[in-house]
C-alpha cells in the first residue's frame, strides 16, 4: 500500500475516527487568532486531507461556510456519517486539485495529510485559491509522550517512559508503515516550512493533554496509527523478541502489565502528551 493510501479502507477509517485525539480549544484559539491579527474573513475554509474530520469540526463554527475534501472515500464517508454542521460539505478530492474558485477562499487548513502532498503543485493551488490576505495552516505533531496511571494515580516516571518509548520503538521500526510520516513530523516541518512561498510564516506550538484513556482506548489509537504485526524491537538497548503474528497493539498491552505489574488493563489508564506545531503563512 502507498503512503498516500495509507489511511483508505474502511477499518482504517473507523479507527481512525474513532480513536484519533480530537483537538482542544487552545489549538483553535491559536489558528483564530491569528487569522484575527491578519484581519482575514471568515467566509470560507476548506481543510484538505480532512480525513474523518477532527480539524474540520474544530474550525467549522468560526466559518459561513467549510469545504473538506480527502482522497479517501472512506474517510469521507465517515465524516459525512459524523457531521453535525449543515454548512460543512465533505468530498473526495486531491490537495493538489481543490474545488474552489479563484481568490475565493479564506483559510486553507491542512494537518498531517501535507507529508503525502506533492507540495509544488499543493502550494501552486493554495496561491489560486486563496483571497489576497488568505491564509494557509499546517499542523501536526509528533507521537505523543504518555503518562501511565494505576486507577487515577500516576505512577513512577520510569513507567510513563517506558511506555512513551515502546510506542516510538514501534513508529521508527522498519515495518511501520509510517516510519517516514514519523520522521518528518520530529522535525516539526522544517522543511516544509521553508517550502511555503510566502514572506509572511511563522509558527507556534501548543501542548494538549488528552487525559483518562483506558486500555482499549490506547489499543485504538495504535491501531489507527499502523495494524502491521510486531517485528523485532530495537527498545531500550536491546532487542524485543518479534512474537511472530501478533499485532503491536496488543504486544503494548502485554508490556505494560507486566512493567506495571497488574492483573487487569482496566486498571490502567493513560494520559497523552501531544505537542502540537502551527505552521502560519498569509499570501
Amino acid at each position: 500500500m502507498s503512503n498516500q493510501n495509507m489511511f483508505d479502507g474502511k477499518s482504517i477509517a473507523e479507527l481512525y475516527a474513532n480513536y484519533r485525539p480530537r483537538f482542544s480549544q487552545e489549538v483553535a484559539d491559536s489558528i483564530i487568532n491569528f487569522l484575527r491579527l491578519n484581519k482575514s474573513s471568515f467566509r470560507l475554509m476548506v481543510d484538505v486531507g480532512c480525513g474523518s474530520g477532527q480539524s474540520t469540526e474544530m474550525l467549522a463554527p468560526y466559518f459561513n461556510k467549510v469545504l473538506a475534501l480527502d482522497i479517501s472515500k472512506h474517510q469521507i464517508a465517515e465524516a459525512k456519517a459524523r457531521n453535525q454542521h449543515s454548512h460543512v460539505e465533505y468530498v473526495v478530492g486531491k490537495a493538489e486539485e481543490i474545488p474552489s474558485n479563484d481568490r475565493s477562499v479564506d483559510l486553507v487548513l491542512v494537518g498531517m495529510a501535507v507529508t503525502f502532498f506533492d507540495l509544488p503543485k499543493f502550494f501552486k493551488c493554495v496561491q489560486r485559491v486563496l483571497r489576497p490576505g488568505g491564509c494557509l495552516i499546517i499542523f501536526g505533531h509528533k507521537s505523543p509522550s504518555l503518562r501511565v496511571k494505576i486507577g487515577s494515580v500516576v505512577v513512577s516516571e520510569e513507567h510513563s517512559e517506558f511506555a512513551t518509548a515502546l510506542l516510538d520503538a514501534f513508529l521508527l521500526s522498519g515495518k511501520s508503515s509510517i516510519r517516514a510520516l514519523h520522521d518528518e513530523v520530529y522535525s516539526k516541518y522544517s522543511n516544509t516550512f521553508r517550502s511555503i512561498p510566502s514572506s509572511v510564516k511563522s509558527r507556534d506550538e501548543v501542548k494538549q493533554v488528552c487525559s483518562d484513556w483506558n486500555m482499549d482506548k490506547m489499543k485504538g489509537y495504535i491501531r489507527s496509527l499502523d495494524s502491521g504485526d510486531v517485528e523485532t524491537l530495537n527498545f531500550n538497548g536491546g532487542l524485543f523478541d518479534s512474537r511472530q503474528g501478533m499485532q503491536f497493539s496488543n504486544f503494548f498491552e502485554d508490556q505494560i502489565l507486566a512493567k506495571t505489574g497488574v492483573n487487569s488493563s482496566k486498571q490502567v489508564t493513560f494520559d497523552l502528551i501531544l505537542e502540537i506545531f502551527i505552521l502560519r503563512a498569509v499570501f
